[in-house]
């Protein structure tokens, strides 16, 4: 069945990135086609499964089954023709969004007209509902092409709930949840592995890592901040390791290590940037199994490069904040 997602606008190319490592978890042959933010992937996968998907992404807007495309001057053409028997429950919507500043002249209205004509022609008594219809139906509008999609799963995660100031326990450097889920799932963990993050700080990272199935294990060199991060677990109810320890002498291994570095101004540091960049990745290479994730500022990539010890990079990509700042995310792997 061919699967279709909808990557977020803020940053395509990281979206793409983690739908890509989420889906392998999944469905380790899929592969995928993209048009602009529009993701489609031919996967033997369920409903269920599509739904688990969408519900640990941070950065798709939605999920949902490709029942057509085409060219934009067919798009009337290839609706009428669609059994849409096929896949109409109870009641149904219809919305088109369209990418970029390209206007097709066809209205949600004309489109809803032409499915409702459809179903009467096939015996079906359709029903419209606006609000809370069973069939969902989405044109997305792209490069010339429209993606006719069944929606199956939108994204309805609470990240703003857990962000800076919502919280107990707040940090000025502290990262915003959804670009913490997605560097947990750019590591390509699967549900049940452990996360482990030995910069922990007020626990941004394994709260994602524990709300998206993971196991969560975390450590800071700083007592306080380990106080501040158990708060924060504490009230969202999660269940996590935690530790005091100075990450250039740990000697447990892991098989996925995801953590946004200390990159010095508002973070606390128990040494030089140099020097405890340079110990932390000379150790890494012996403690990580599998893969990391590390998120620094892009300025650092240099430092990094130069430190690493037989630890290849597999890809990065770069986030931007604000004007001074741009983080980028290092994916490695031993």
């Amino acid at each position: 069945m061919k699967w279709c997602f909808l990557l977020s606008g803020e940053n395509p190319k990281l979206a793409l990135g983690e739908l890509k490592a989420v889906l392998k978890t999944f469905s380790a042959g899929s592969q995928l086609r993209t048009n602009s933010r529009i993701a489609i992937s031919d996967m033997d996968l369920g409903e269920s499964e599509i739904k688990k998907i969408q519900k640990r992404l941070a950065l798709t807007r939605l999920s949902g089954e490709m029942l057509f495309e085409g060219r934009v001057s067919k798009m009337r053409e290839k609706t009428l023709n669609f059994r849409w028997e096929r896949i109409y429950k109870e009641s149904f919507s219809v919305r088109i969004q369209e990418l970029g500043s390209i206007e097709t002249g066809i209205s949600e209205r004309e489109v809803g007209g032409l499915i409702f004509e459809a179903l009467r022609a096939s015996g079906v008594n359709p029903k419209v509902d606006l609000q809370n219809a069973r069939t969902r139906i989405e044109f997305i509008i792209s490069k010339g092409r429209f993606f006719c999609i069944r929606i199956v799963a939108e994204q309805e995660n609470d990240f703003e709930e857990r962000r800076q100031g919502r919280l107990p326990s707040n940090y000025p450097v502290g990262m915003h949840p959804k670009l913490s889920r997605c560097m947990v799932n750019l590591s390509g963990a699967r549900e049940g592995s452990t996360i482990y993050d030995p910069f922990c700080g007020t626990g941004g990272i394994l709260i994602e890592a524990a709300l998206a199935g993971m196991k969560a294990e975390g450590s800071d060199i700083d007592e306080n901040m380990l106080k501040l991060c158990r708060k924060n677990l504490k009230y969202l109810g999660i269940n996590a390791k935690t530790f005091r320890m100075d990450a250039s002498k740990i000697r447990k291994k892991y098989d996925y290590i995801v953590s946004d570095l200390p990159y010095g101004k508002s973070s606390r540091l128990s040494e030089d940037k140099h020097t405890l960049y340079s110990k932390f990745l000379k150790k890494l290479y012996r403690i990580l199994k599998e893969r990391a994730v590390l998120c620094i500022n892009k300025s650092d990539y240099g430092l990094i490069r130069r430190n690493l010890n037989r630890i290849r990079i597999v890809c990065f990509f770069d986030h931007y904040i604000h004007r001074s700042l741009t983080k980028r995310i290092i994916v490695l792997e031993r």
